[in-house]
């Protein structure tokens, strides 16, 4: 049997789409997401999602985030 380690992960636009297709697939196999989306509302708060509300297109996000 091989042991699986959990993972940390970042996803950007999490908050639909494709990008929040990965996070959830991401906690199903039990990894730990740092959720980063413009529109938090879209995602609900599960064990080992952590969610931050950030425009990653804006310079001013990337030193205040």
């Amino acid at each position: 049997m091989q042991i699986r380690r959990m993972q940390q992960v970042i996803i950007t636009g999490a908050g639909r789409g494709i990008g929040k297709a990965l996070c959830d697939w991401f906690l199903n196999r039990g990894d730990s997401v740092l959720a980063i989306s413009r529109n938090v509302s879209a995602l609900r708060p599960r064990q080992g999602l952590h969610i931050v509300q950030a425009d990653v297109t804006q310079e001013q996000n990337w030193v205040e985030t």
